[in-house]
């Protein structure tokens, strides 16, 4: 049911993050999840990138293309979500330094931060921010002013969060007093195909 849900917000949200990655050999971690799977989409057209995931729909997506070089990290498979958790997928990510990280979440809150329904999830998510230089959050405006049990990070943490046009004003306007770069996309009927930045 994921699936269907806020898709053409989250394919937009998927083709404006992949803009975000410079055009050079660049090596990125990127999460599972809906939303992660058209960030992938977009990227797989890239010969110049290293990718190393716990998601294996990611790691389907990208290798569609046969051109992103991709690295699936070890660890415990979650039926539901399709992705690995667990210590394996910890220590795979940890021998990692990446230029970029793109991970998606289950809420998004000034007080609350980055959070997750899954602690388990929230930990590889974690690893991923921890062991970049980039820090990119993606989720549909659903997911902003919401709050789970298992924090991923301080929303000051992280660099940019990309969301749809959608998103409440004012959450976005706190999300940017504690620094974050919020980039929205507009998602028809509202407008056309063009980008909007929040700021």
């Amino acid at each position: 049911m994921r699936h269907s849900q806020n898709t053409e917000a989250k394919r937009r949200i998927g083709a404006l993050t992949s803009s975000l990655i410079p055009y050079r050999p660049l090596t990125m971690a990127l999460s599972g999840g809906t939303t992660m799977d058209f960030v992938a989409k977009s990227l797989a057209t890239r010969s110049d990138l290293t990718v190393v995931t716990n998601g294996l729909d990611t790691a389907a997506s990208l290798t569609a293309r046969q051109l992103v070089h991709v690295v699936v990290t070890g660890g415990t498979a979650r039926f539901l979500s399709n992705d690995l958790v667990g210590k394996g997928a910890e220590e795979s990510l940890r021998s990692y330094h990446f230029d970029f990280a793109v991970i998606g979440a289950d809420g998004i809150s000034p007080g609350a931060g980055i959070t997750r329904h899954s602690s388990r999830g929230a930990e590889i998510d974690r690893v991923m921010l921890e062991r970049a230089e980039h820090k990119i959050v993606v989720a549909d405006s659903s997911k902003l002013g919401r709050a789970h049990h298992a924090k991923v990070a301080d929303i000051g943490f992280v660099h940019t969060i990309v969301t749809d046009s959608r998103a409440d004003p004012a959450i976005v306007a706190a999300l940017r007093k504690t620094g974050v770069t919020t980039t929205a996309v507009v998602v028809p009927p509202t407008a056309d195909d063009g980008r909007v930045r929040f700021g």
